[in-house]
């Protein structure tokens, strides 16, 4: 299973679907059964990384994802510039800006509680917290171009959010953290309290 975890991951079959919620409300009782799963998907990814990194030339990249996000969701972004962030489920972004563009503004919202959002990422290949690497070979979708892959608990700063009116959509700027961020000690233990708060059982 290992070696198959981002093909599986990248199917979006019921999987990805039941995966990705209970990473995102981050119920315990409901991660638990995905453990192996998770545990795969990560091991899978650092192997993918050193690849990835060996095949670099330049020490940083920039990545897209365009996506709807619900407008309270952007409320926050703007209220959180310059602090740090941490995903909650796997972030998958392209090196083709105008593809990422062009899937955030082909079609509308779905209802009027969210807007469309273009995540502009520079990743400083020398930052490693959690795994990441270009899986366009190991997806069930490959694409032309790279396709990036970060593990859950990638952890970003959120440089700026603006909105653009020529495009219709707002653009928010996040840089890839390390380990030697200043801030990222106080963060982490934040992000675990909060777990604790959720669960009674962690310690």
């Amino acid at each position: 299973m290992l070696m198959l975890a981002i093909h599986w991951y990248t199917r979006e079959t019921c999987i990805y679907k039941i995966l990705n919620q209970a990473l995102r409300t981050q119920c315990i009782d409901d991660i638990i059964p995905f453990g192996s799963f998770i545990r795969d998907l990560n091991k899978q990814l650092h192997k993918e990384h050193k690849l990835f990194i060996k095949q670099q030339k330049t020490s940083n990249r920039e990545v897209y994802r365009g996506q709807f996000i619900s407008k309270d969701e952007v409320n926050r972004l703007k209220s959180c510039q310059q602090e740090l962030i941490s995903m909650k489920s796997c972030l998958s972004t392209s090196t083709n800006r105008k593809k990422a563009l062009e899937f955030a503004t082909s079609r509308s919202p779905p209802n009027d509680e969210l807007t469309s959002i273009l995540l502009e990422i520079d990743v400083n290949l020398n930052y490693l917290i959690k795994p990441y690497a270009d899986i366009k070979r190991l997806s069930a979708f490959p694409q032309e171009e790279e396709e990036i892959l970060f593990m859950v608990g990638s952890i970003f700063r959120i440089e700026n959010i603006s909105y653009d009116d020529k495009i219709n959509l707002w653009i928010a700027k996040l840089t890839l953290c390390s380990l030697d961020d200043p801030d990222i000690e106080d963060f982490s233990l934040s992000l675990k309290q909060e777990l604790n708060g959720q669960n009674e059982f962690v310690s």
